[in-house]
């Protein structure tokens, strides 16, 4: 009677030994699906911080483009002044030099970033203050002459010529129809320039009807200073008026950016170090409300994400171009979880096989054994 006894259980234990396995592979299998659930989970954090990064830059480029306003209303109350002042006098350089250019050198000590201060006759005079360095000079032409103008260095306390004059290179550019109505009326309107000393000036312009013009300007210099402090997070800008005049820039290697009229085109080096166009004439004009959109650039063997769009500095239309390589953290993570999933997947193809090796050798031995039991 213990024959078919031992048999029996020999048996049993020959055909339970395959579902224990089946049981380890089943926890296996869950196993590796937790992991991967993970690794995509850690994946779209990963994206996810990217993405925010991106769009912190975007959020602190605007907000430090917005920070620049025009001085608008300091113009328009030195214009005031003055209109009060001449009250239709026919203008002389010693009327100039007493009525007009202590309320010049005022606004440039008092005013905050100024760093010129004009005055332009309709009849050419012209005086105005500017600083260069740590010097302070007076621009002036003594005669309604368009042909000759100076500059005199001046007392930086009160404003008073002393020195001997020097004849100006620099040329007057005179337009009538500034003076009498700006782009909107006799209301302040921008301007982006060449100052007196050879910086570009914000300027901030008041035509005084039947008198001539007020100018107001501050270097464009101070556009660097606003972004020198951000975390741009790896990503290239590039800042430029409508008309291209570059405000700032952090460089990508081998590119060259070109903005007009609220687009940008892109070139980029060839091994011959020449430069071909790849994008042209990309509009940064937004709907309302609508989102920013990227054009994808390979650079260098680099894949760049580049996002643009029209902003408002100190009253000068302007457009900002961003351009974030895509080989950084974001593109790893997706690198590293793939080849872990293959890894895993690799993993549990090889059990299974494996445990399905073993499983047809144990039933080939047990049906072994079963015949050799009945003979």
């Amino acid at each position: 009677m213990r024959l078919p006894f031992n048999r029996m259980g020999r048996c049993c234990c020959i055909f339970t030994r395959p579902l224990f396995f089946l049981i380890l592979l089943g926890i296996a299998c869950y196993m590796v699906m937790e992991v991967c659930l993970k690794i995509n989970q850690v994946e779209h954090i990963i994206v996810l911080q990217a993405d925010e990064a991106r769009n912190k830059t975007i959020r602190d480029v605007e907000n430090a483009t917005s920070m620049l306003h025009p001085l608008n209303s300091s113009a328009l109350n030195l214009a005031t002044v003055l209109s009060a002042k001449l009250n239709g006098t026919d203008l002389t350089f010693p009327i100039i030099q007493a009525n007009i250019a202590p309320s010049l050198f005022q606004a440039l000590t008092t005013i905050p970033r100024v760093t010129e201060v004009e005055f332009m006759g309709l009849d050419r005079w012209e005086f105005s203050y500017y600083r260069n360095d740590e010097q302070t000079f007076a621009f002036f032409s003594n005669s309604s002459a368009p042909s000759t103008s100076y500059t005199q260095p001046v007392n930086r306390d009160t404003g008073k010529l002393f020195g001997e004059a020097v004849e100006s290179n620099y040329t007057i550019a005179f337009n009538s129809t500034r003076f009498v109505e700006g782009p909107r009326g006799i209301l302040p309107y921008p301007s982006l320039e060449t100052g007196k000393n050879q910086d570009l000036l914000f300027k901030s312009n008041v035509p005084m009807v039947g008198m001539g013009l007020i100018s107001i300007g501050f270097p464009a210099d101070e556009v660097k200073n606003q972004f020198s402090h951000l975390d741009f997070h790896g990503s290239h800008l590039h800042l430029a008026s409508n008309d291209g005049q570059v405000l700032f820039e952090k460089e990508l290697a081998d590119t060259q950016i070109f903005v007009y009229n609220g687009t940008y085109s892109l070139k980029l080096k060839k091994q011959n170090g020449a430069y071909e166009d790849v994008v042209s004439n990309v509009s940064c004009k937004l709907e309302d409300d609508a989102d920013l959109e990227h054009l994808d650039v390979k650079i260098n063997e680099k894949k760049h994400k580049f996002y643009c769009s029209t902003v408002d500095i100190a009253g000068i239309d302007s457009v900002y171009v961003l351009a974030f390589p895509e080989d950084g953290n974001e593109a790893a993570a997706h690198k590293s979880s793939m080849l872990a999933i293959m890894l895993l997947v690799l993993t549990l193809v090889g059990s299974v096989v494996s445990l399905c090796l073993f499983i047809f050798l144990i039933l080939k031995a047990a049906r072994r054994e079963i015949l050799s039991a009945k003979a």
